[in-house]
């Protein structure tokens, strides 16, 4: 059946898809390689399998093959104009790379009001649109000014230009304090969660060891005040899927639980990954990225999939190893 289920966000009007697709990938190079004919082609087919399959979130970032796979997503407006207010568009601002703009620069993060509003322009400048409907800033910047991003936020929300905010690799406390400087909810939180990389879910077992270390208030923060979890790499670049010994020897034990769970189901190891995710009651939405249509199409069946409470907690001893 594959029907994805819809995510009200709170504080907001929008209804995502139960499980988004990010573009990272959807480019053909992080150089300045120019796009193709075939290019725009290949990524129509992409984003045309994400849509068939009931996605409606596309998720973006400013320095995704540095631009291009923003500019390559216009290419879908072409003739389906309408399109637009079907889909929820989500960029990122915030990771500047290295030399950029001046040789010699640093990597860093930038959330000043000059780096914001010009990201934010380039961006709708790529993707052939007049709004985001949400912007996400990526990572956490350490000399953000207080005045800088309420001023950036409200400029953008009152010229139209961006409807929501959130952000990307935040912490409970670094979300608090950004939304405590700004009048805009901050209604998501994108952050790298899997089977794989489960700490956000499974630190909270260990509260009373040595191991613990407080990163599941994360988690528990966005739920207690509606904050959307996205997922980013939920399937850890399809580690699940790989051959046992291509596995490191430590996790084969862990990854055999996940293959041997898949075969019983008939479905793949990356769908019980997601699965596994969608389970938790705080509705995480998976951000998929795949490039192969037919793993896109694959990734819905998690959809179809409810694991019994034995079965998530079977899936999460093997990749924490033992619970306390």
């Amino acid at each position: 059946m594959n029907l994805l289920k819809s995510l009200p966000v709170k504080h907001t009007d929008l209804i995502f898809s139960q499980i988004g697709y990010g573009c990272m990938n959807l480019a053909n190079s992080w150089d300045s390689t120019p796009l193709s004919s075939d290019d725009y082609k290949k990524a129509a087919t992409i984003i045309d399998t994400a849509l068939e399959q009931g996605i409606t979130v596309f998720d973006h970032a400013d320095i995704y093959m540095h631009g291009k796979s923003e500019e390559v997503f216009s290419g879908i407006w072409e003739n389906r104009s309408s399109l637009r207010q079907q889909l929820v568009l989500q960029s990122k601002c915030g990771i500047r790379f290295d030399n950029d703009p001046h040789p010699g620069d640093p990597k860093r993060y930038d959330f000043s009001y000059l780096h914001i509003m010009q990201s934010v322009e380039r961006s709708l400048k790529r993707l052939k649109t007049d709004h985001l409907d949400v912007l996400l800033f990526h990572r956490p910047d350490a000399l953000v000014e207080k005045e800088e991003f309420a001023r950036a936020c409200n400029e953008l929300f009152l010229d139209g230009k961006v409807r929501y905010f959130g952000l990307s690799n935040c912490s409970a406390s670094q979300f608090e304090l950004l939304q405590d400087w700004t009048d805009e909810h901050l209604v998501i939180n994108q952050v790298q969660v899997s089977l794989w990389h489960h700490h956000l879910i499974t630190d909270g077992f260990f509260v009373d060891l040595k191991e613990y270390t407080g990163i599941n208030d994360t988690l528990n923060y966005c739920q207690k005040n509606g904050i959307l979890v996205q997922a980013w790499a939920p399937v850890a670049g399809g580690i699940f899927s790989k051959p046992l010994d291509q596995i490191e020897e430590s996790k084969r034990a862990f990854v055999d639980v996940v293959q041997k769970m898949a075969w019983n189901k008939g479905v793949s190891a990356d769908v019980i990954a997601l699965a596994w995710l969608l389970r938790h009651p705080a509705e995480i939405q998976p951000i998929i990225g795949s490039t192969n249509p037919d793993r896109i199409r694959d990734s819905i069946k998690a959809a179809d999939i409810q694991l019994t409470r034995e079965e998530w907690y079977v899936l999460t001893t093997a990749a924490v190893g033992n619970l306390p």
